[in-house]
């Protein structure tokens, strides 16, 4: 059963808060994971990111993973190969996502040097925020679920220590 990126990102959240260690396939350290069936990205089927291709996918959740601190400026993401074990996913694919991160100018690479991060604490806009939640939306509808009980949820999650902190400098203001 292969799980959507909201999915997935709920599941390694409660996981952290927890202090419990995260299956392979939910492994957000970088790490390989050793089974390429579980994939956290859907390649066909009903699913809410279905429509959505895997190397956009892949290129969104680079993208959350290096603005929320997971890679810090300066750092060097995993090898195309790495990364392809971990999402599961062909190394080309994979290559497709970094060079539409180059593009954003949120890492630079070449042949040989490997992918570095060039901005990892930018602003989170609107828009950023609107695409995950939008995610959320679509699998709590798939799954039958009121988005009254979404809001709710929401509404429960308690908030973070810093912003700034957490997603960097005029993320706040972003969101006010």
């Amino acid at each position: 059963m292969t799980s959507t990126l909201g999915q997935t990102e709920a599941k390694a959240e409660h996981l952290r808060r927890t202090g419990k260690k995260a299956p392979p396939a939910l492994r957000t350290d970088g790490a390989p994971s050793p089974c390429r069936d579980s994939s956290p990205f859907t390649h066909q089927g009903n699913s809410p990111n279905a429509e959505v291709p895997v190397y956009v996918q892949i290129k969104n959740r680079l993208r959350w993973e290096i603005l929320t601190g997971a890679y810090a400026e300066g750092s060097h993401l995993p090898s195309a190969g790495e990364l392809g074990n971990t999402y599961g996913a062909n190394k080309n694919t994979i290559l497709r996502a970094l060079r539409m991160l180059r593009s954003e100018g949120i890492i630079d690479f070449g042949r040989g040097r490997g992918a570095v991060v060039t901005r990892s604490a930018r602003p989170v806009g609107l828009a950023d925020i609107s695409e995950q939640l939008q995610a959320v939306v679509n699998l709590a509808d798939a799954s039958g679920i009121p988005r009254s009980m979404i809001i709710s949820a929401v509404q429960r999650i308690p908030r973070a220590a810093s912003a700034r902190a957490v997603v960097g400098h005029g993320a706040r203001a972003a969101l006010t």
